[in-house]
């Protein structure tokens, strides 16, 4: 096993400990929820990179490609939902959260259940559907909403930065 798998796997681990000891504490809020479903999903993306990669699982690298491609997913959209939601969340109503993670419902079934988005793995490399474009679109959407969010959560907080202790 190469450096960098081993590297993912120190990842995994990790973040999945990070996840689970977040869920264990006596107070939880939807703030810490999110954040522990989000490092549990970047644990189990890690996951899915050395199934894919891991010789001895050829047999199982198309399952491997669509778990690393639906937590990816996952990932985009949890990480937006965690920004937006922080401290003071942007959107009062939270069902349009729920509106806003139909898409990721939509992208999760067609990664699952067609070869629309992506194709059989063959070897190391995989075919690409012609969805695929659009399922990346709206992963790079996600998170550039939210840094946009944090960005303008940082410019809108409250916080003063004493220029002398910098």
């Amino acid at each position: 096993m190469s450096v960098a798998l081993y590297l993912i796997s120190i990842i995994a681990i990790a973040n999945f400990l990070l996840s689970i000891s977040i869920l264990l504490k006596k107070e939880k809020n939807w703030e810490k929820l999110i954040f522990s479903f989000l490092l549990l999903s970047i644990s189990i993306w890690s996951i899915g990179i050395l199934g894919f990669f891991y010789e001895y699982l050829i047999l199982y690298r198309d399952i491997w490609i669509k778990i690393t491609h639906i937590f990816g997913l996952i990932i985009s959209f949890l990480f937006f939902l965690f920004v937006s939601y922080y401290k003071t969340p942007i959107l009062k109503n939270k069902i349009i959260y729920f509106i806003l993670f139909i898409p990721t419902l939509f992208f999760s079934y067609y990664l699952l259940f067609s070869n629309k988005i992506i194709g059989r793995a063959i070897r190391i490399e995989y075919e690409i559907g012609y969805w695929y474009l659009i399922y990346a679109s709206y992963i790079i959407i996600n998170f550039l909403l939210g840094f946009l969010v944090l960005i303008l959560k940082i410019i809108k907080s409250d916080i003063i930065i004493d220029k002398k202790t910098l």
